[in-house]
């Protein structure tokens, strides 16, 4: 994982619609997608999900506001109290590999292309 304050380039941030967590129905995400200082790809996720899910490890989907279809591996990271107490968790998971597109799985998501809607961030993590 990218430590705080490391460079990255090519930072791209962008919602995911009916997002899949190994199959089960969560929600939306907010994805970050980078690459560290050393060229490789990483990316993580965020999402409100209900405590009854419990998920982890697993294969996050989504589809981006312009239709694609993006997925990969991901590993659970920590976790929060979501606004509904009890009910919901805020749940930060990590790309455990590549964040591959249905159009073009060799291509990552900053390849050259923005997904529709990603916003380009600041040039530090952390």
């Amino acid at each position: 994982m990218t430590e705080p304050g490391e460079r990255i380039r090519g930072h791209l941030r962008f919602a995911l619609q009916g997002v899949t967590l190994s199959g089960v129905l969560v929600g939306g995400a907010t994805i970050d997608w980078w690459r560290d200082a050393a060229g490789i790809e990483r990316w993580c996720a965020r999402l409100l999900m209900p405590v009854a899910l419990s998920l982890g490890d697993g294969t996050l989907a989504g589809t981006t506001a312009g239709g694609e279809r993006l997925s990969g591996r991901v590993r659970l990271g920590p976790t929060t109290v979501g606004p509904r107490r009890g009910r919901d968790v805020l749940a930060q998971l990590y790309g455990a590999g590549p964040l591959r597109s249905d159009r073009d799985p060799d291509e990552a998501p900053a390849s050259g292309r923005k997904p529709n809607g990603a916003t380009t961030e600041g040039a530090a993590l952390g």
